[in-house]
């Protein structure tokens, strides 16, 4: 689910876990702009219809990047915009712990 979040700077982001019992959840940051390609998933977006894609309302291109992730308060989030498809969510979610993996193999080397 795409949201955005408040704070210093208010940025896209999506949900990837539940909110635990203090109302924190995991969200991974959305962008935009193309860097570091292969950690990217683009994000299904309509520029064709005004409200932008039928499930997340995205209108441009969009892209999940999934180096970027942050634990966040439910009071944080100030809208939500939509949903993504379960398999872009798995793909995601999977890309996440490949990265996560690399980091780990590469802070015991």
């Amino acid at each position: 689910m795409p949201l955005e979040r408040s704070g210093p700077e208010p940025h896209l982001a999506m949900a990837i876990d539940a909110p635990d019992i203090d109302g924190h959840f995991q969200v991974v940051g959305c962008s935009t702009k193309t860097y570091t390609p292969d950690w990217l998933i683009r994000l299904p977006s309509d520029p064709h219809r005004p409200k932008g894609h039928p499930r997340t309302k995205l209108r441009r291109d969009t892209y999940a990047v999934c180096d970027w992730t942050d634990d966040v308060s439910v009071a944080d989030v100030f809208s939500i915009k939509g949903y993504v498809p379960q398999t872009v969510y798995e793909r995601i979610v999977d890309k996440i712990n490949e990265i996560r993996q690399l980091q780990r193999n590469q802070s015991d080397s």
